[in-house]
């Protein structure tokens, strides 16, 4: 099973209903979907490095450290934060808009 992390742009435009999100909920409705509200020792250590690497926000830089260390794909509409890691970490990144 594929993993998706959504950032907090994402999680945000399917709360309000943004334009594009709603191909997102939908996809989200189709599949399980697992809260994780349990930060592990990688992840936050993982968290801290691309903090003091880039200049993301906390959450940013938990979502996407979750998403390295759960090797899943991160799901964002975030083009001008992200795309700048997306390349220099190698990570997965799935567009919504």
């Amino acid at each position: 099973m594929n993993l998706y992390v959504l950032d907090a742009c994402a999680l945000l435009a399917v709360l309000a209903k943004e334009k594009g999100a709603d191909n997102l909920l939908n996809t989200m409705k189709q599949m399980p979907v697992t809260i994780n509200d349990i930060l592990t020792d990688d992840i936050l250590k993982e968290a801290g490095r691309l903090k003091s690497k880039y200049k993301l926000s906390l959450a940013d830089s938990i979502a996407i450290a979750e998403t390295i260390v759960k090797k899943g794909s991160l799901v964002t509409a975030d083009h001008h934060e992200i795309e700048p890691i997306e390349t220099a970490e190698k990570i997965n990144v799935t567009w919504f808009r």
